[in-house]
């Protein structure tokens, strides 16, 4: 069967490729012309090249290098089939990794979006929570004035290495009792919510994951102050005895920040909520 011979133009209007995509092939001996005119220096292409021009282009929109692609020209059938299956695994593991980063974003919008709906300040409130997935670590010494680096930096530094996120923010855990002076509440957990569902083997020492139940909670939230941390905290433990609710939980601490520019003086929501259950207020 006879070939037909194309000028670089027709072939570029046949491949939907770029003249100038055509002469880089050429000078990087990807895809070569059949011949080139050593007069006018024109090249010339025949259609039974057609083919491997399908595949350069079908492995270019899969983002495999011109380098690789080069040396899988050469391949047999069997070899090739083998490298797409390669490829097939290497596109689940970025599904899956695009599916996390999706997930964290979402997570990360509704963080935010929940602290900009705080109803009131400075009262007690009830808020229906989903459930979150804590990591957290048992802590010592640690108080609403002072937690050692130590703690957080392997918070970070798991969530950063083993669950595929990022640390957003922070929080404590430390039972629901009577406190006369902020030196009195001592922290039994530090943790910080994940983002992504991924399981976590290599946990350090005081490490555990857990659950903070999607439930009711009664919450109270107010501007960071050393000064008002009690006043604050005694006014929700009142409005639980007064309303005598059936509590479920320890309290759990979260500091949210306002803003996240260096130009402006950091400020942070302290937001204390406790679980209640039915037959509470």
């Amino acid at each position: 069967m006879k070939t037909k011979t194309y000028t670089i133009g027709e072939m570029s209007k046949l491949s939907n490729l770029p003249i100038q995509t055509l002469r880089y092939y050429d000078q990087i001996d990807l895809f070569k012309p059949i011949r080139t005119d050593p007069n006018s220096n024109y090249r010339y292409y025949d259609d039974s090249q057609l083919h491997s021009l399908d595949l350069i282009k079908a492995l270019r929109y899969l983002e495999i290098p011109l380098a690789t692609i080069r040396q899988v020209l050469d391949y047999t059938l069997d070899e090739l089939v083998a490298f797409l299956a390669e490829q097939e695994t290497v596109i689940d593991s970025r599904i899956k990794r695009l599916h996390e980063v999706q997930n964290t974003l979402l997570k990360t919008k509704k963080q935010i979006s929940d602290q900009l709906a705080i109803p009131v300040m400075n009262e007690v409130y009830e808020s229906t929570e989903d459930e979150l997935r804590l990591l957290r670590i048992e802590v010592q010494h640690s108080t609403p004035e002072y937690v050692p680096d130590e703690y957080f930096i392997s918070l970070i530094k798991t969530v950063e290495n083993e669950a595929g996120g990022i640390a957003t923010k922070f929080g404590a855990i430390y039972p629901l009792k009577a406190y006369r002076h902020l030196q009195e509440i001592q922290y039994d957990y530090l943790f910080t919510p994940l983002l992504t569902e991924r399981d976590i083997e290599n946990l350090d020492y005081g490490m555990t994951i857990a659950n903070m139940s999607g439930s009711r909670y009664l919450c109270i939230s107010f501007l960071s102050s050393i000064d008002n941390y009690v006043e604050h905290y005694n006014q929700l433990l009142h409005y639980i005895e007064k309303q005598q609710c059936h509590v479920a939980s320890d309290v759990y601490e979260f500091y949210l920040p306002t803003t996240f520019s260096s130009n402006q003086k950091p400020e942070f929501i302290v937001q204390l909520k406790v679980k209640i259950i039915d037959g509470g207020s």
